[in-house]
């Protein structure tokens, strides 16, 4: 019995992770947003999956893992109590494609599909304890 083959092509396009160097910023929030963990700024906006609501909403994000604030480190035990992150969704849009390509080898079977992930764009507001 031959195993089939699965290849994932990522498009040269392909969504850019934008790395925050943590000794740069003074205040800054580990959060949990849409199934991952992500370091937010006040001011910046970032991209998570997809969150369902509608452009122009507020959201506060309740799951603040760690806050630096004026030089001090506070780590929740799993969450900080009290503190929130507030800001507002810019768009719902869908990222690039993901080329999925399936063959078996000498039997003339060959299947290509593709998937593009929904996402949010958000800009934090504020950051409050």
């Amino acid at each position: 019995m031959r195993l089939r083959r699965q290849t994932t092509l990522r498009c040269a396009n392909a969504a850019r992770v934008e790395s925050v160097s943590t000794s740069d910023v003074k205040e800054y929030a580990i959060v949990d947003v849409g199934g991952m963990q992500q370091i937010l700024v006040e001011g910046r906006f970032y991209t998570c999956n997809s969150l369902g609501v509608e452009s122009g909403t507020k959201i506060k994000f309740e799951r603040v893992l760690a806050v630096k604030r004026e030089g001090e480190l506070n780590v929740g035990k799993p969450y900080v109590e009290g503190a929130t992150v507030d800001a507002t969704v810019l768009e719902e849009f869908r990222g690039p494609k993901t080329i999925v390509y399936k063959m078996a080898p000498k039997k003339h079977t060959r299947k290509k599909t593709g998937h593009r992930q929904e996402l949010t764009k958000f800009l934090v507001n504020s950051i409050d304890m």
